[in-house]
């Protein structure tokens, strides 16, 4: 399945609800699985497959590939387009986000209800557990980002929850 951003817009679906805060949104997600833990890796890679695809970038997981995911969400949102719009493209982007610290920061796919830290992360199913006993949510910060907070791109969101300084807080 790719997400067709350049050809259509998303047509909301019922029997999925958008994962974002408020919680009481009824904005409704169509993705190919659920957002689910177990499902993270699966939805990073059919963002990758989309943007390859539709727009020729064959994205690596590296670090710095988060610049292009920051920049190609900011050019949607300039384009006006809206949540409603662009809501699972924006989900997985946020699991191509969250792969990427899974990868490079030892992450792992956690379900929001299962992790420890999770209960004050409203609206998103799913996080990244960082082994410094911290757990990020990728996912709401690419909606955010989505959404004109250019305050904290995408790459300062890794840094800052990845760096050694966050590890050594939590001690």
């Amino acid at each position: 399945m790719v997400f067709p951003w350049r050809r259509r817009r998303t047509v909301p679906n019922p029997d999925s609800p958008v994962p974002e805060a408020p919680a009481e949104s009824s904005l409704t997600l169509r993705l190919p699985f659920p957002p689910i833990a177990e499902n993270g890796a699966a939805l990073a890679q059919l963002f990758h497959d989309s943007v390859l695809e539709i727009d020729g970038v064959d994205l690596d997981y590296s670090v710095a590939s988060l610049e292009w995911v920051d920049g190609f969400l900011q050019q949607h949102h300039d384009e006006g387009l809206t949540i409603a719009d662009f809501a699972e493209t924006v989900f997985v982007a946020g699991c191509y986000v969250g792969e990427v610290m899974c990868r490079h920061a030892g992450g792992r796919w956690v379900d929001r209800d299962a992790d420890p830290h999770g209960a004050g992360l409203l609206g998103m199913p799913i996080l990244v557990a960082l082994p410094h006993d911290s757990t990020a949510n990728p996912v709401g910060k690419a909606f955010k980002r989505f959404e004109g907070d250019s305050t904290d791109n995408l790459m300062y969101f890794y840094r800052v929850l990845t760096s050694d300084d966050v590890a050594h807080a939590k001690k």
